[in-house]
């Protein structure tokens, strides 16, 4: 289970949350929001992880990437499909 926690929210422009990941404890994630033609550009950056946090993170990453990468293609056929 993965606990999540809003730590920063500017509207259209970014937000960050706090996750608390199997392993690898809370982390930070800041999403940023550009425009980029007709759509949203979303620029993902986390905190540098070391040590057992990081072989934790490094166990855990295919599998949370792939379902992120999931999850944001479906909002952005949702999106797509209803603000064009």
């Amino acid at each position: 289970m993965t606990v999540e926690e809003v730590v920063d929210w500017r509207p259209f422009r970014y937000y960050t949350m706090r996750y608390e990941l199997p392993g690898a404890g809370k982390t930070l994630w800041t999403y940023e929001l550009e425009p980029a033609g007709d759509g949203t550009r979303v620029c993902v950056r986390g905190e540098r992880l070391t040590g057992r946090r990081l072989a934790a993170w490094q166990e855990i990453e295919p599998e949370l990437l792939s379902f992120l990468d999931e999850v944001l293609e479906r909002l952005a056929g949702e999106l797509g499909g209803r603000f064009r």
